[in-house]
């Protein structure tokens, strides 16, 4: 091993190091006089750092330096891209399950299930149906497959995003 370097040294003191890294010091510092007397010294400037009182501050700056800082907002380009997202999304879930709803047999899948829950029984309140409009929408199948694959794009155009920006969302200043 070479000989260690102060951050190092100063890791190894803090114990920071991971154990590997620390084991293979430690047999470094077996074998090397002079990486042992850099970690006294080490350890002796922290012993007098400990003893020094610790002085208060003039005055807080720390309202004035926040203020200074370049505000960050995040990036209008992102925010449409997750909009877009979403929407498309939501619509491909509206129209899938308008499309798929009436075609499946809620009563036969149930059935199917190989638990069942109690039967509940409510008193019957004689309420008003509510009248909910009608959608008149037929997508076809090339509607549904562009709306699926417009959403696919805009979900890898997205993560695309995040993994090149090391998941943060972009900002502007």
């Amino acid at each position: 091993m070479n000989h260690p370097t102060e951050i190092q040294l100063n890791e190894y003191l803090d114990g920071e190091l991971e154990a590997v890294a620390r084991r293979s010091l430690e047999a470094h510092l077996a074998g090397c006089p002079a990486c042992r007397q850099a970690l006294d010294e080490l350890r002796r400037l922290e012993a007098r750092l400990d003893t020094l009182p610790e002085e208060p501050l003039l005055a807080d700056l720390s309202a004035r330096v926040l203020e200074r800082l370049p505000r960050r907002r995040t990036a209008l380009a992102w925010k449409l891209t997750l909009a877009a997202q979403a929407g498309f999304g939501l619509g491909l879930f509206l129209l899938l399950a308008e499309e798929l709803l009436p075609r499946l047999e809620l009563q036969r899948l149930w059935a199917l299930l190989p638990w069942s829950l109690p039967v509940l029984s409510f008193p019957e309140i004689a309420l008003p149906a509510p009248a909910l409009p009608a959608i008149p929408l037929q997508p076809s199948t090339l509607q549904l497959a562009f709306l699926a694959a417009s959403t696919l794009l805009l979900w890898a155009v997205g993560n695309a995003l995040l993994l090149r920006n090391g998941n943060k969302v972009p900002h502007e200043t």
